[in-house]
């Protein structure tokens, strides 16, 4: 992030996961550790090079942990932070939105339109846990 002077720390937050892959890369990290590879097949149309720069800004900025095996076959994960966790309910809150307004945008659309598709919620494991107490 370029040391500007904030206006609304909206910004800030845009800053850190907004861009074109950063929330499908968050996204999928929601339902926990990924291997890089498994990262570039559910987010289609990125590049290595653009996967790669936005997982180090991610790192960079506390977020995401990279985990790095010393094995014959190199082996990386990805994660949430203990940081990046506190994502978990804006993505979560992002996504319910993200389908309220699909929705209202289905709904005043003329029939001959395009349809929309909902976007199916990703309930997190330690929500759920939390729930059920």
């Amino acid at each position: 992030m370029k040391p500007n002077k904030i206006q609304c720390h909206v910004e800030t937050a845009i800053a850190v996961v907004g861009g074109k892959w950063k929330p499908w890369i968050l996204w999928h990290l929601y339902d926990g550790v990924r291997r890089y590879g498994e990262l570039r097949r559910l987010t289609p149309g990125i590049t290595s090079k653009m996967l790669t720069q936005h997982l180090r800004e991610l790192e960079r900025d506390g977020v995401v942990e990279r985990k790095a095996y010393d094995q014959k076959l190199p082996k990386v994960e990805y994660s949430f932070t203990e940081y990046g966790e506190t994502l978990r309910p804006v993505l979560k809150e992002l996504c319910v939105w993200g389908g309220k307004h699909a929705e209202r945008r289905a709904s005043t659309t003329k029939q001959g339109g395009a349809a929309i598709q909902k976007t199916p919620e990703k309930p997190s494991k330690k929500t759920e846990a939390n729930q059920q107490s």
